[in-house]
This record gives structure tokens, C-alpha cells and sequence, in this order.
């Protein structure tokens, strides 16, 4: 039976977070055609209303009546203005989304043109890989979530914008690999497969905020904004318990596909594949299956990297939304160590996986939002110092993380 965690130091969520929002070094739009961003106009300043940012935006959308900006926000709110002033017509005020869905969620919003039946209808994609329809206060009033795909390769966090040309109401998507892609609002790539743009001068796909359409002569208008870290980030990740003592390992690898790709690989199948057998997901479990391992991304069309602990600052990039990884938990394999008789520390050759969803930045110093599958059938969620979260000297000593997980094997 492996070891699992000691109690580590717990405060809640409110006690955590830390005052304070960080300045953002530049907010800038550019004009320009799906191709080259900045064809017609050379980035200008853009600017969020009072206490909020354009790093706080998770989707924005140009009607196609007016041209009126719209930027939906983290926080739950919706603002509307000009390309300028994004809240000069309206301050922000609540927006409604599906049922399960946080609003750092969003990957992208885009509003239609005068030839949809309903026009200025409202889009949002979504990280799990549905889409709705709605107004710009409910997302989901005309249509609820529906499944979308993207062009092969692509999983929805590599999404940096998607658009929706007023003329004809084709559908743009844009990624972090600087390929754009067009087609329906369910079929990413339904008329051109993913192909080269240029961002805006000076900038890289990776500080596109989101990206539409205006109706006049269909400029495509994208935002960009060098991000500071932010001081706490939490996914909308859930705990999926190990089903076995020794299964954590094929929780992580679960939990973390799921999030990322929407692809739901059982536990006992990653067993399966992993132990060359066929009967892991007999009940009971054949006491053959209960192995320790590790997650076998590649075995179910994801890539990954496997990298020491992180440094304090690349944890808060891969977990950033507005990061360049654009919110991606990530797994990681703590060895159980002992002290022997001379107080130094002995590895134990055990360990248990867990996955990071999570952090905050406090006056106390950081902290680590762990989802953690044990105990089996129940699973833990807490906060860990990350000192802690890197070693606690004859206890346990972070060795392997899995990071930068992308689905690749879509379509």
C-alpha cells in the first residue's frame, strides 16, 4: 500500500489571496486583414475600464450592427465601447454563461454580421470543447452547448482568437502556433485547413487576447497585451479519485486529458495499455492490474515535456490563463524520503502523483492548489506552501513534472 500525503499547512481560499492588481506594461489593437494582422493599421493603444484590464478579458466580439466593441471579462462581467475605449458605451454588468462553466472557461467570443438570421447572435467557445449561442448577457439563449472541433492537432487552449467575418458570417480561428484555420462555428476548419499569419509587429500569437471581425470592408481586429503574472489562478479542474491504491498515476493522466484535450481515457484503461493485459476493468480489480507507473500521454494523442520542479514563475506560466500556456494543469511525482540514522535523506523508491490546478500569491509567500486522487474513492483538494510542494525533508521530494500537456491527435 503506498504512502500518501501528510497533512500539509491549510488555509482556505479567502484567507490566501493576496491584495492587489499588477499594472499591465502595454494593451494595444491592430487592424489587418486573417492573413497579416496589422495590414492596414500599426497597433494603437487600447484601454479596459476603471479596475480592470485587458488581461482580464476572456472573450471580445464586434457587432455587426454597429461596431460596437464587446469584452467579457474574468470576473463575470461584460463592458462595451469602441476599439479605443472598451467601456465607453457601457460599464461593466453581469453576464450569464451554461450551466458548469466559470467564465475563465471562455477560449474565445465572436458576434455575427447582418447575414445570420439572428443578427448580432453572440458565440462562445469553450475549453471543453462546446460551443453556445446567445446575447451578450446569456451566452447560451438561442443555442445551449453544442461540440465543436478544430483543424487536426490543435486542442481548444491553443485557441488565441476566433472571428466571425460580418460578410458572409465565416468563422476564423487563430492559434499559438501561428496558423489560422476557417470554417463553421462547430467545424473549425470546414473551408481552409490551418495555414501561416503574421501578428502584429512586435508581437507574438502567444499575446493575442481575442480577435474579430468588423463589418466594414471585414478588417479583422486583434488585441494583444503582455500579461504580468497574475497573483492567484485557480481551472476549473475536478478531483478524479484513484480507483486503487496504486492508481494514482492513471488519474493524473485522466484528469490532466481531460482538461486539456476532452478526451476521457478510464483509469483501468490506461492500465490495460500500460501492463500489456484486458481485464483491468474486470470488478473486482485483479490484484495484477494494482501497479504503480506513470501517465502514457503519448499513447492517446498528446504531447507533454517532463521537467524538474518548476521555478515560482514557471508554475504561474503554465497555470496563467493569460499566460503563454494558456491554463494548463499539469502533473507531478513526489519519491517518498526517509531520514536515516545520520539525519540524511533516503529515497524510500515509492512515490504518488498528483496534479497541480492552481496558485496564490500571498503575503505568506506562494502557495500550490493541489487536486489530489487520494485517498482511492475519495480524492483531496488543497492548498500547499510551495517549499513544501518542491520537498519536505523526510517526508517527500518533488521529482517529475508533466508539463505543457497538448491533445495533438484531434480529426
Amino acid at each position: 500500500m503506498p504512502r500518501f500525503p501528510q497533512a500539509a499547512p491549510a488555509l482556505g481560499l479567502a484567507a490566501l489571496l493576496a491584495a492587489g492588481v499588477p499594472a499591465v506594461a502595454e494593451q494595444v489593437v491592430g487592424v489587418g486583414s486573417s492573413r497579416d494582422l496589422d495590414a492596414h493599421f500599426a497597433p494603437y493603444g487600447t484601454a479596459a475600464p476603471s479596475g480592470l484590464s485587458i488581461c482580464d478579458a476572456v472573450g471580445i466580439g464586434i457587432a455587426g450592427s454597429d461596431d460596437h466593441v464587446y469584452v467579457w471579462y474574468r470576473d463575470g462581467t461584460i463592458s462595451s465601447g469602441s476599439t479605443r475605449h472598451l467601456g465607453q458605451y457601457r460599464p461593466p454588468q453581469p453576464f450569464s454563461l451554461p450551466p458548469g462553466r466559470w467564465p475563465s472557461d471562455i477560449v474565445a467570443i465572436a458576434i455575427t454580421g447582418a447575414s445570420e438570421r439572428v443578427r448580432d447572435r453572440v458565440y462562445a467557445w469553450y475549453r471543453d470543447g462546446t460551443m453556445s449561442a446567445g446575447t451578450s448577457r446569456d451566452l447560451a439563449a438561442d443555442i445551449p452547448p453544442r461540440p465543436y472541433t478544430l483543424a487536426p492537432g490543435k486542442d481548444p487552449l491553443s485557441v488565441v482568437g476566433i472571428a466571425i467575418a460580418k460578410s458572409n458570417d465565416r468563422v476564423f480561428a487563430w492559434y499559438d502556433d501561428g496558423t489560422v484555420s476557417s470554417g463553421t462555428s462547430q467545424d473549425l476548419d470546414a473551408y481552409t485547413p490551418a495555414q501561416p499569419y503574421a501578428a502584429a509587429a512586435g508581437f507574438a500569437p502567444r499575446d493575442i487576447v481575442d480577435i474579430d471581425i468588423a463589418a466594414n470592408g471585414d478588417r479583422v481586429y486583434s488585441w494583444y497585451a503582455r500579461c504580468p503574472l497574475s497573483s492567484s489562478e485557480t481551472l476549473n479542474v475536478p478531483v478524479f479519485p484513484q480507483e486503487t491504491g496504486e492508481w494514482c498515476w492513471a488519474a493524473v493522466g485522466k484528469t490532466v486529458m481531460w482538461h486539456v484535450g476532452n478526451v476521457t481515457v478510464a483509469q483501468c484503461t490506461q492500465a490495460n495499455n500500460r501492463l500489456s493485459r484486458s481485464d483491468c476493468c474486470q470488478s473486482p480489480t485483479p490484484a495484477a492490474c494494482v501497479r504503480g507507473g506513470g501517465p502514457e500521454f503519448g499513447k492517446y494523442g498528446f504531447s507533454h515535456r517532463e521537467v524538474p520542479p518548476l521555478s515560482p514563475d514557471a508554475l504561474r506560466r503554465q497555470l496563467a490563463r493569460a499566460g503563454p500556456f494558456r491554463g494548463r494543469p499539469f502533473g507531478f511525482n513526489w519519491t517518498w524520503t526517509s531520514l536515516d540514522a545520520a539525519g540524511r535523506v533516503v529515497s524510500t523508491n515509492a512515490g504518488h502523483l498528483m496534479v497541480v490546478i492552481g496558485y496564490v500569491d500571498t503575503p505568506q509567500g506562494l502557495f500550490v492548489e493541489v487536486q489530489d486522487p487520494a485517498p482511492p474513492g475519495q480524492g483531496d483538494h488543497r492548498f500547499d506552501r510551495y517549499d513544501f510542494w518542491r520537498a519536505e525533508p523526510g517526508d517527500h521530494v518533488n521529482v517529475l513534472n508533466y508539463v505543457d500537456v497538448r491533445h495533438i491527435g484531434g480529426k
